[in-house]
């Protein structure tokens, strides 16, 4: 990742401010009930910010996507490489598509799998894989190793540090397990309350 890259996107109140910079991985924590998934929601544009408290983007393009937390996932298109590429104009080139399935440890499943077909593992690797595929700007992550065994959550979590490492989508991950994203986040973002501004503290230093 540069050195000083550029800044996405800010959260904004009159006392403080938090910055998305792009490449930039940032984990949400807090207890339960204090809002980590309601605040990818609004960063995602789905809710409302409370008052005082605003979104300022930097560039006039940006996509947003978000992982939901949701079993079984809600689909797009009835087979994998559809999903891939739904919504993508012009379509991508076939060799874009198995450059991103080999990225996302996809490339065993045969062409035209149905989606409903795929474990838990492989669904999350599928929704991650459209988003780069589409040049997600930022990517919103709800608790995606929630009920992977480790070496499966462990494998992610390298794969998503490694996909803002070769792109300049920022990733924002809700999750109560801190310790488990320590080596990768760039800043780690606290709530107590649902209507709070988040305490950012950075982990470049």
């Amino acid at each position: 990742m540069n050195a000083h890259p550029p800044v996405l996107c800010s959260l904004r109140s009159d006392l403080q401010s938090s910055a998305i910079h792009a490449g930039e991985m940032i984990l949400v924590t807090g207890p339960v009930g204090s809002g980590k998934t309601r605040l990818l929601c609004r960063l995602a544009g789905l809710s409302p910010f409370p008052a005082g408290i605003k979104l300022d983007w930097n560039t006039a393009v940006g996509t947003a996507r978000m992982l939901f937390d949701h079993s079984p996932p809600l689909w797009l298109a009835p087979t994998l490489d559809e999903e891939l590429a739904f919504g993508i104009h012009p379509a991508p080139a076939a060799e874009d598509i198995r450059r991103i399935r080999k990225a996302w440890r996809l490339e065993s499943l045969v062409d035209g799998t149905p989606v409903e077909a795929l474990n838990r593992i492989q669904a999350i690797r599928l929704v991650l894989a459209a988003m780069e595929l589409s040049r997600t700007t930022l990517a919103l992550l709800d608790n995606p190793t929630a009920s992977l065994p480790l070496d499966d959550a462990e494998t992610l979590r390298k794969d998503i540090a490694a996909w803002t490492g070769r792109s300049t989508c920022s990733v924002v991950i809700a999750c109560n397990r801190e310790q488990d994203w320590q080596p990768w986040v760039q800043q780690v973002w606290r709530l107590a309350m649902d209507a709070d501004m988040p305490e950012a503290e950075s982990r470049n230093d």
